[in-house]
């Protein structure tokens, strides 16, 4: 009996041990691919209303120009090229694998980095050129009806709001989700050196 308590005592300590900010770390992760899901459908649910909403616009308003289809296509386009590569997005942080060893999931977490690093400055730039290329085309029938001035100051106030977004908004949702996943990709690397000493 005491022979066999003895191999079982032996067996667990022979157990290989998760350090707690291993496990502590994989919670967090965890926490941030169900956040990131939400994200997912919120940005999904918003983005397939707003289609839906311009497309309702563009069988119910009887523009007298092509403009404003004009400026609708290219909206579309936009939001429809947005859920592309978002959903393509999530889905690498959906097939993050917490089994996988420390220095597999480094490599996914970097992986993940580089494609947001992607959508954040190329695919970005696409789709707010897209965007206020639609907008500003879409606006062209209107101004046609107003006097100059009002025309002016439409267009200005309409610049003046993507130009906000683009050079306040961005940057620091950019900055926020740079922060978040450089983070959890640091606490990776510095338990993976703790390992090698």
């Amino acid at each position: 009996m005491e022979n066999k308590e003895f191999n079982l005592s032996q067996i667990w300590k022979n157990q290989p041990t998760v350090s707690p900010d291993l496990r502590e770390l994989k919670q967090r992760l965890s926490k941030y691919r169900k956040d990131s899901m939400k994200k997912k459908w919120t940005s999904n649910i918003t983005l397939v209303l707003t289609a839906i909403f311009i497309l309702s616009i563009w069988f119910l308003y009887d523009a007298s120009t092509i403009y404003p289809k004009i400026g609708m296509s290219f909206i579309i386009l936009a939001i429809s090229l947005s859920l592309i590569k978002f959903n393509l997005f999530y889905k690498s942080i959906l097939e993050l694998n917490k089994d996988q060893d420390n220095k597999a999931y480094l490599n996914s977490l970097l992986s993940i980095q580089e494609k947001q690093k992607n959508i954040q400055s190329s695919f970005m730039n696409v789709y707010f050129t897209l965007l206020s290329i639609g907008v500003l085309i879409y606006l062209y029938e209107f101004s046609l009806r107003m006097s100059f001035s009002y025309a002016i100051i439409t267009y200005v106030l309409t610049l003046g709001w993507l130009l906000f977004v683009w050079m306040f908004l961005k940057p620091r949702m950019v900055k926020k989700q740079n922060k978040e996943l450089q983070g959890y990709i640091d606490s990776i690397q510095k338990i993976i050196e703790s390992e090698h000493e």
